[in-house]
C-alpha cells in the first residue's frame, strides 16, 4: 500500500479527492460558522483551493517520501527506479519542514493580523 499510493500519479490523484472531500465536508459542517468569523479561514473550504491543496499536498508528500524512504517508487508506472532517495540527509531534510511550517504559521498569522486591520 505504501508503494503503491507514493507515486506521484496516485498520491495526485488521493490528494484532490481529500481536497474534494475537505470542500463538501468543511461546508457542511463549518460553513456558517466560518463565513460569520469573516476571517482567512472563510476561504478554507472553497473548492479550488481545496483541489489546488489537495494535489500540492499528494504531489510533495510523496517526493519527501521518496527523498526518507528506499521503498518508495514516485516515478512509477515510468520506472522502478528511485533517483530522489537519499538526495538530501535526513536531519537536513527535517529541519527543512520545521522551517516552512515555521514559515507559513508566520504567514498565516500575519495575515490574520493584517486583516483584522491592525498596521
Amino acid at each position: 500500500m505504501h508503494r503503491t499510493l507514493h507515486t506521484f500519479l496516485v498520491g495526485g490523484v488521493v490528494g484532490v479527492v481529500v481536497g474534494a472531500g475537505n470542500s463538501i465536508v468543511g461546508r457542511r459542517c463549518f460553513g456558517s460558522t466560518v463565513a460569520r468569523a469573516g476571517s482567512v479561514l472563510q476561504y478554507e473550504f472553497h473548492l479550488r483551493p481545496s483541489l489546488w491543496g489537495g494535489l500540492m499536498g499528494g504531489l510533495l508528500h510523496s517526493l519527501l517520501d521518496g527523498i526518507m524512504h528506499a521503498d518508495i517508487r514516485p516515478f512509477r508506472p515510468l520506472t522502478q527506479a528511485n533517483p530522489l532517495y537519499g538526495a538530501v540527509a535526513l536531519p537536513a531534510l527535517h529541519l527543512a519542514c520545521i522551517l516552512c511550517g515555521v514559515i507559513g504559521a508566520a504567514w498565516l498569522a500575519q495575515a490574520r493580523y493584517w486583516r483584522a486591520g491592525v498596521t
